[in-house]
């Protein structure tokens, strides 16, 4: 289904597909087709139309993210699904990743957890209708880390400040920079500082993160999960860097390929320092 019919024919024949029925509306296509769900990858401003259409129709939908770009249209989204009797499902994959499964299995290991932070910083050059969305980081990317954060603390946010602009060099219509400091309901702070026009130094697709904790403090580098969905769990005693003596701050590290170190304070355990290596099996 395609609002330009040209568009949804020529994506037809470009796949050498046959027999496949095409329309502008989900109700059109659906009845030519026996359609029994409906993959929404539209555009967000055309999520809210074609969801409900969809769910009105008898059919459940799985919709890319964000579920619609205002609060009031993701209500009205999830009133039709109620009423409907339909699966409405938003696709936020990015929570599924390995590293982030695995760093949410050693959040026990870092204590009351008083501060997640995630730096974003990238320069895509995607054309189309991305350039010209009103807050195209928040509504099209920063989603992703609001989301896995979510996933990470198992906690709700409950209130959020968030400054957003668009730097004079940006080749971008919208917002394509902001940071946002989150209170979740467990009382941790979340800080997102990003940008979608930042050559030079740039972080990995889902960001570089950082967790403080009460007893220790991790970090996520997720450098080559993209590609191969493979990541290392890994950690290292990082000792402080003055002078005088003291217990050592664990630092609990997540980075694809490299397996290191993790101590526990010596101090934090009756004076018996343990150590060992931890690296993760790859899944498929």
């Amino acid at each position: 289904m395609d609002l330009n019919l040209s568009a949804a024919q020529a994506a037809v024949e470009e796949f050498g597909l046959r027999d496949v029925a095409s329309g502008t509306s989900v109700s059109e296509v659906a009845a030519a087709s026996g359609t029994r769900a409906v993959v929404n990858v539209t555009v967000s401003a055309a999520h809210h139309p074609v969801n409900v259409e969809a769910m009105f129709v008898g059919l459940p939908v799985l919709c890319e993210k964000p579920v619609a770009p205002t609060v009031a249209e993701g209500l009205s989204l999830a009133a039709a699904a109620e009423v409907s009797g339909q699966l409405l499902m938003i696709s936020q994959s990015r929570r599924y990743f390995q590293g982030l499964t695995q760093l949410k299995a050693l959040t026990a290991e870092l204590g009351d957890i008083g501060v997640v932070t995630t730096e974003f910083f990238k320069a895509p050059h995607v054309g189309g209708f991305r350039e010209e969305m009103a807050h195209v980081l928040l509504v099209d990317m920063a989603i992703h880390q609001f989301d896995a954060v979510w996933f990470l603390l198992d906690q709700d946010p409950v209130s959020v400040y968030c400054d957003e602009f668009n730097p004079s060099w940006s080749w971008y219509d919208g917002a394509a920079a902001a940071t946002a400091v989150f209170q979740m309901s467990g009382g941790t702070r979340y800080v997102y500082t990003g940008s979608w026009c930042a050559d030079g130094l740039e972080t990995p697709w889902n960001g570089s993160w950082r967790m403080n904790g009460a007893g220790a403090s991790a970090a996520w580098e997720p450098v080559a999960e993209l590609l191969s969905g493979a990541a290392s769990v890994s950690a290292v005693s990082h000792q402080p860097s003055c002078g005088w003596p003291g217990p050592s701050t664990t630092m609990l590290a997540i980075r694809p390929w490299i397996p290191v170190m993790f101590t526990l304070d010596p101090h934090r355990v009756g004076g018996l320092q343990r150590a060992w290596t931890a690296r993760a099996r790859s899944e498929s």
